[in-house]
């Protein structure tokens, strides 16, 4: 994920997944500080909004996350993939598959 295969996520974009949830770490800000997310799809979530259930809340707790320094560098390192970084990748990975 975020760039290593010249996408944000691979799963669609390089594997044709359409997953229902992605957790993230270290990508997201590059390893320069400690922080982790998840991301759930929309059908996920509109079967959790649906049910009636008490149970069906996404509970769910990490380590690290939003963390307010944390955040500001996950945003910088997602500008400096829109320039360009992700075409980079997609036009040099050829060279290291020979």
């Amino acid at each position: 994920g975020f760039g290593r295969l010249g996408h944000v996520f691979a799963s669609g974009d390089v594997f044709d997944i359409d997953p229902d949830m992605i957790t993230f770490a270290k990508g997201i800000t590059s390893g320069y500080f400690p922080l982790g997310g998840v991301i759930i799809s929309e059908r996920l979530l509109e079967q959790l909004r649906r049910s009636n259930h008490p149970d069906a809340l996404f509970g769910h707790g990490l380590t690290y996350t939003s963390h307010p320094i944390g955040c500001a560098v996950a945003l910088k390192n997602l500008d400096l993939l829109e320039e360009g970084v992700l075409q980079h990748t997609r036009e040099i990975s050829p060279y290291f598959q020979a």
